[in-house]
């Protein structure tokens, strides 16, 4: 479909503004990931949790991070002696809490069942809180 003439100049210009603005949102969000991730070198914490770091000015920064599962729960159904780490529900799913427990509690079921959990780190989260005016 062709615009009309009066149309053109109008579509173009919105064209270039848009292809501006996307570009400009790309160059944003690839300096603030850079920025959360060089504040989240510089605050350690644990590898799930939050721990939240009081600068001299009042201000706050909070570093949350976390970790994904995922598990082979058809190799995990193989196994017969370890009461499983398992829910289901419509779906079969880890149940993390137990996956957690065995870890913590039973080293040589957790070994066995872990070989089929996978576990990789969740994004990390930056918070930030201005210091409140009084």
């Amino acid at each position: 479909m062709k615009t009309t003439p009066e149309k053109n100049d109008e579509l173009e210009e919105f064209f270039s503004e848009l292809s501006r603005a996307r570009n400009s949102e790309r160059l944003i969000k690839e300096w603030r990931i850079r920025c959360e991730n060089q504040i989240a070198a510089l605050i350690e914490g644990p590898e799930s949790g939050s721990k939240t770091v009081t600068l001299e000015s009042g201000r706050k920064i909070t570093v949350k991070r976390g970790v994904n599962y995922s598990a082979d729960i058809g190799g995990m159904m193989k196994i017969k002696e370890i009461c499983l780490p398992i829910q289901a529900k419509s779906t079969t799913s880890l149940n993390i809490e137990g996956y957690e427990w065995y870890k913590k509690n039973d080293p040589v079921a957790f070994a066995t069942i872990s070989e089929f959990v996978e576990t990789k780190p969740k994004k990390v989260a930056v918070t930030i809180k201005e210091k409140k005016e009084e």
